[in-house]
C-alpha cells in the first residue's frame, strides 16, 4: 500500500539549460559607379539588432540584422566607406516553447572580416553567436503533509530552508531619443559611416507591482572627417523605464536589454553647431524572484507496520547573482619600419574562451597608419585579454570592451585593453525528498511479541532515529524522559 504525501505546491518558472549558437551571415556590396575602384579593404566594424522571435511547435526562431560598415582604400589612395544590411535567423529545438514566458535572448557578434572580390565588389562575412535560456511552468514544493484522514502511524521528518522562486517574466519594449553635443574640439565626421551600441549597468528597484530598471546606453559613431582620417565619437546615455510586473512579492528583479533599432543624424543648429539626433529602441527582459521557505520530507517510517520511504530528486534554486568578471592585458610589438603616425584603430571581439586557468578574450585590432612617404596603410595585430577563471556555476551574458588603445612608446607598438564580461552566477541544491510512503501489510509486526517499553542507552543516534528503530515517535520519547538523561526509556506506539 502506497500512501502519498500531500503537497502545498507554488507555480513557478523553471530556468532550462541555455542553448547557445553560432551562424555565419555572408553580405556582398557593389560599390556606386559615382565611386571610385577599391584596391583593398582596410577594416570592418558592426553591430546586432534583435528583431524578433516565433515560437512555435518544438521550435524558437530568432530573428535579428547584423549591419556592418566597411573601411576600404581606392585606387588612388583614398579612404571611403560601405554600409551592408542583412537579417539572419537563428533556429533552436525545444521540447515545448511556452509563449506567455519569453526566452531571455543574448546576441554577440563574435567574428567580422572583410575583403575585396573585385575592385567593384566587397564581400563581408559575420560570425554570431546567440543565447537563448528558455522557461517553462513548474512548482516549488513549499511543503508536504499527510493525507487528513491517515492513520497508519506514519511519522515525517522535515528539513527547512530558502528556496528561490521565479515567479514573473516579462517583456517589454522602450525607447530612448537625445540630442547629442559633442564635447570639446573634438573632430566630427562629415558623415556616419558606422556605429556601435552597447547596454550596461542595468538597476532594478521594487515599488510594489511596478520596477523602476536604471542604465545606460554607450554609443560609439565614426566616420570620416574633412581630411579622410577616421574619427569616432562616444556618448553615454543614462535611461530609466517603468515595467509593470505585476508581483508584489519579489526579493530579486533581474533585466537584461537588447538594442532593436538605431537611428542617427547630424542636426545643424542656427549658429551652424551640429548636435547628433539619436533615437534608440530595445528590449527589456524582466525576471522576478522571492524567496519562499521550502519546507522538504527527508525521511519517514511507519510505528505500525514495515514500511519504506519513496523519493524523488528536487532541484530548489537557493541564490541567483550578477556578477562582473574584469579582463585585461598589455602587449608590445615590432613597429612597421615605416610608420611614422597612428591615425585610427577598430576593434573586435572574438569567442569568449575560459578553463581551469584563466579566462582569454580575444581581440582583433587593425591599426591605421600614415608612412613616412605621407601614404596611409593599415596593419592587423591581436591582443589576448584575460582574468581569473569563472566558476562551473557561472554563466557569461554579455562582454563589454572597456577601452582599447594603441600607442607608439621606445620604438615599440603598445596595446592595451580591458572588458567586463557580465555573469550569472546560480546556487543550486538537488535534495531527495519524500514523496510517497510504500506500507507492507502482508508483514505487520505482532504486537504481543514486541516490548512496550525499551530501554536504551543510547550512542550517537538522534531522537528521530531511535524512534524509527524501535517503533516510537520523539514527541513520546520527549514525553518519557527529562532533558539530559544517559538513557532513555523508550515507549512503542
Amino acid at each position: 500500500m502506497e500512501i502519498k504525501l500531500l503537497n502545498k505546491e507554488l507555480p513557478v518558472w523553471l530556468e532550462e539549460e541555455p542553448y547557445y549558437s553560432r551562424c555565419q551571415v555572408s553580405m556582398d556590396a557593389v560599390i556606386p559607379d559615382s565611386r571610385e575602384d577599391a584596391a583593398r579593404v582596410l577594416w570592418s566594424q558592426g553591430g546586432l539588432l534583435l528583431k524578433g522571435r516565433d515560437a512555435a511547435a518544438h521550435k524558437l526562431s530568432v530573428t535579428g540584422e547584423v549591419w556592418v560598415s566597411v573601411l576600404y582604400q581606392t585606387e588612388s589612395g583614398r579612404l571611403d566607406t560601405i554600409r551592408l544590411r542583412k537579417e539572419y535567423d537563428v533556429g533552436f529545438e525545444l521540447e515545448e516553447p511556452d509563449p506567455e514566458a519569453p526566452p531571455l535572448i543574448s546576441c554577440r557578434l563574435i567574428g567580422l572580416e572583410g575583403k575585396l572580390l573585385n575592385p567593384r565588389k566587397l564581400s563581408v562575412s559575420a560570425d554570431i553567436q546567440t543565447l537563448m535560456l528558455p522557461f517553462r511552468r513548474g512548482s516549488l514544493v513549499l511543503d508536504a503533509a499527510l493525507p487528513e484522514d491517515e492513520e497508519a502511524g506514519i511519522h515525517l521528518l522535515k528539513e527547512t530552508g530558502e528556496g528561490l522562486a521565479l515567479e514573473t517574466v516579462r517583456e517589454k519594449s522602450f525607447t530612448v531619443r537625445e540630442q547629442l553635443q559633442p564635447q570639446g574640439d573634438t573632430a566630427l565626421p562629415h558623415s556616419i559611416a558606422g556605429e556601435s551600441l552597447s547596454i550596461s549597468n542595468l538597476e532594478t528597484e521594487s515599488l510594489g507591482t511596478r520596477s523602476i530598471v536604471k542604465g545606460e546606453l554607450e554609443l560609439r559613431i565614426w566616420g570620416l572627417d574633412e581630411s579622410e582620417v577616421p574619427v569616432s565619437l562616444r556618448y553615454r546615455l543614462p535611461f530609466s523605464q517603468l515595467v509593470e510586473t505585476g508581483d508584489e512579492n519579489a526579493d530579486s528583479i533581474l533585466a537584461h536589454a537588447e538594442p532593436s533599432s538605431v537611428y542617427l543624424d547630424w542636426v545643424e543648429g542656427i549658429a551652424g553647431e551640429r548636435s547628433l539626433d539619436a533615437e534608440i529602441h530595445g528590449v527589456l527582459q524582466i525576471r522576478c524572484f522571492s524567496k519562499r521557505s521550502v519546507c522538504s520530507v527527508i525521511d519517514a517510517y511507519s510505528s505500525r507496520m514495515p514500511s519504506s520511504p519513496i523519493c524523488e530528486k528536487r532541484t530548489i534554486l537557493r541564490s541567483l547573482e550578477r556578477s562582473t568578471a574584469v579582463l585585461s592585458a598589455e602587449e608590445s610589438f615590432p613597429l612597421p619600419d615605416d610608420l611614422a603616425e597612428l591615425l585610427a584603430s577598430e576593434a573586435k571581439l572574438g569567442p569568449l574562451e575560459s578553463d581551469r586557468e584563466h579566462v582569454n578574450q580575444p581581440v582583433t585590432m587593425d591599426l591605421l597608419y600614415r608612412d613616412t612617404d605621407g601614404k596611409i596603410g593599415a596593419f592587423r595585430r591581436s591582443l589576448h585579454l584575460r582574468g581569473d577563471p569563472l566558476e562551473a556555476s557561472s554563466r557569461p551574458l554579455a562582454v563589454r570592451l572597456q577601452s582599447c588603445e594603441a600607442s607608439m612608446e621606445g620604438g615599440k607598438l603598445k596595446l592595451n585593453g580591458s572588458a567586463e564580461v557580465l555573469l550569472e552566477q546560480e546556487t543550486k541544491d538537488q535534495i531527495e525528498a519524500v514523496s510517497a510512503v510504500e506500507l507492507n501489510e502482508d508483514a505487520e509486526w505482532n504486537p504481543a511479541e514486541l516490548p512496550a517499553l525499551s530501554l536504551v542507552f543510547p550512542a550517537n543516534e538522534s531522537l528521530w532515529e531511535l524512534a524509527k528503530e524501535y517503533r516510537s515517535s520523539v514527541e513520546a520519547i520527549k514525553a518519557c524522559n527529562p532533558e539530559g538523561s544517559k538513557m532513555l526509556l523508550i515507549p512503542a506506539e
